[in-house]
């Protein structure tokens, strides 16, 4: 790090007329293009560890060593990047042994480029102000989400050091856009063996005690409750652990309280598939007896988030039945309203990838 903030500070004295802002903006603007000109594959956590096990010799099945192959044959050919996020961070981050931790973290640097979507708290802010926006004649042709893509070492937020009074303005400026591109850089192997990252516990007994609870309802009335609690229940957090400064509680609240399910989709499309999975679990609890006996877990947390990242924004996910079967229910097919091919059978994603390294045009 001190080679590379040297060389970097270097060159930022001597640009003293951008802002770091305007840098963040142009850094951003890089890998927007770069993700774009690519097919997006996003992986669940068990095809990261899949492949991680391919990585260390001893594959689960054969057909994963293949599909690692094509990947990797992807990303080296420029046609294909598979994006981390929190939740993939996260969820590698709870491997308990070390060496398999920083063997699925040299896994999602080698295929993700280090591309990362970002937090879910950064998506809800720019959907509000779009959705917003949008509400009161001032939609842009280039929304917000649109800048929905960072670097892994931004994937909680983009850090950025405070100015510090031993310093000079200049060298203020200077440091902080040195660091902006150290935090672009770094690998998440490096991040894993000398950062510490919060563990979220979820609530999955109050949602299992809620759906025990609860009246039989419709799937619209779930679908409006889940929206709504999402966006409140989200936005709160959004105030208390980000230090927002885009946003206030009342300007949030005025948002939320417009907000209709049939008009969520276009411009609050994260909100849409979180609601929409929950409302979905809890309805198919309500009328199947084998679905109410199953308990809602942790790791349905952690499956929902990683479809809300994948649907919108990239154009295959790679996941399990259960939530592939979820995610093409008849009350949904997100699959087909956010385009994007949800495939858990190894044959499907094996001709899936072998037509898609066939035809060099690039992102489809």
């Amino acid at each position: 790090m001190p080679v590379i903030m040297n060389d970097r500070l270097d060159f930022h004295r001597q640009h003293p007329e951008v802002s770091v802002r305007d840098y963040l903006i142009q850094k951003e603007a890089d890998v927007l293009s770069f993700v774009c000109q690519k097919s997006r594959i996003y992986l669940d956590q068990n095809y990261w560890i899949y492949c991680r096990d391919v990585e260390q010799d001893r594959p689960q099945r054969e057909d994963h060593a293949l599909i690692y192959a094509l990947l990797a044959q992807g990303v080296e050919r420029s046609l294909l990047v598979c994006p981390a996020n929190y939740t993939v961070v996260h969820e590698t981050r709870k491997q308990k042994d070390p060496d398999s931790r920083l063997a699925t973290a040299r896994v999602i640097d080698r295929l993700s480029g280090g591309v990362a979507v970002k937090n879910f708290f950064a998506l809800l802010e720019y959907e509000l102000l779009d959705y917003w926006d949008a509400n009161h004649g001032e939609e842009n042709v280039l929304r917000r989400t649109d800048f929905c893509w960072t670097k892994i070492g931004c994937f909680l937020g983009t850090p950025i050091p405070p100015d510090y009074p031993f310093l000079s303005v200049a060298d203020n400026l200077a440091t902080q856009k040195a660091f902006l591109d150290y935090m672009f850089e770094v690998p998440l192997v490096t991040l894993m063996e000398r950062c510490y990252f919060p563990l979220a516990n979820s609530s999955a007994e109050e949602v299992n005690q809620g759906c025990a609870e609860e009246p039989d309802r419709t799937f619209d009335q779930l679908f409006q409750h889940e929206v709504l609690g999402t966006a409140f229940t989200a936005a709160e957090m959004l105030l208390e652990e980000t230090g927002n400064n885009l946003l206030d509680r009342d300007f949030i609240q005025k948002i939320v309280q417009t907000i209709t399910p049939e008009y969520v989709g276009p411009y609050m499309r994260c909100l849409r598939i979180q609601a929409a999975l929950k409302a979905e679990v809890r309805y198919q609890k309500q009328r199947n007896e084998k679905d109410r006996e199953r308990m809602f877990t942790p790791n349905d947390f952690a499956d929902h988030n990683h479809a809300t990242v994948a649907l919108p924004h990239c154009h295959f996910f790679f996941t399990e039945r259960v939530l592939t079967h979820l995610i093409q229910s008849p009350r949904l097919r997100y699959d087909e309203m956010f385009e994007c091919k949800v495939l858990y059978r190894p044959t499907d994603i094996i001709n899936a990838l072998t037509e898609l390294l066939t035809d060099d045009s690039g992102a489809h």
